[in-house]
């Protein structure tokens, strides 16, 4: 047999051995993954689709080659050419609360999400535009601070607020963790 009529079936063979493969997935029923560790991704999948109201049922039926905008509108636009002076953070930050609980406010600002971004390495939310004003407000826990994970010794916590609304995005946390003292409860 010549090298090129071996290399046709070969070829011939792997592109039956593809097609075979593909038809097997296909056939193969959702309830034959239960209990495998994929199992729950697999079914989320499937209630998700419940979630979905009606009226849009056919946006997601019809984005077989995942069409739909995986980077949507943020919510929270950009306003940045709004004046810093009506979002004043003293409003938000309970000083009192802070002395009790031993910590020290390190500082409070405003600005743009963007440069929060660039200043602290966070990961990006596609919630919120870059052009959003915000307010990065430190505090300093020298005697720690408490986390499910366990307590933060010398910690540093900054916490991120929407300038405008106050909402509260979340904290990251620079300290040492000693998972030994865990929060009771």
């Amino acid at each position: 047999m010549n090298s090129k009529k071996k290399t046709g079936l070969m070829v011939l063979a792997l592109v039956f051995a593809a097609a075979v493969f593909v038809v097997a997935l296909t056939i193969i029923p959702l309830e034959s993954h239960a209990g495998s560790p994929d199992s729950d991704l697999i079914l989320a999948g499937e209630r998700e689709k419940e979630l979905i109201p009606e009226e849009d049922a056919h946006l997601v039926e019809g984005d077989k080659r995942h069409l739909l905008d995986n980077n949507p509108e943020p919510i929270f636009k950009g306003q940045a050419d709004l004046p810093e002076e009506l979002f004043d953070v003293d409003q938000r930050i309970d000083e009192v609360k802070l002395a009790s609980q031993g910590a020290e406010l390190l500082s409070k600002e405003v600005m743009r999400y963007g440069d929060y971004l660039k200043i602290y390495q966070e990961s990006r939310s596609t919630e919120i535009d870059e052009d959003r004003l915000v307010w990065v407000v430190s505090a300093y826990y020298p005697n720690g601070f408490m986390t499910k994970r366990g307590l933060y010794k010398d910690a540093t916590v900054t916490g991120l607020y929407d300038a405008e609304t106050g909402y509260y995005f979340g904290f990251s946390l620079v300290g040492e963790c000693d998972e030994m003292a865990l929060p009771i409860g």
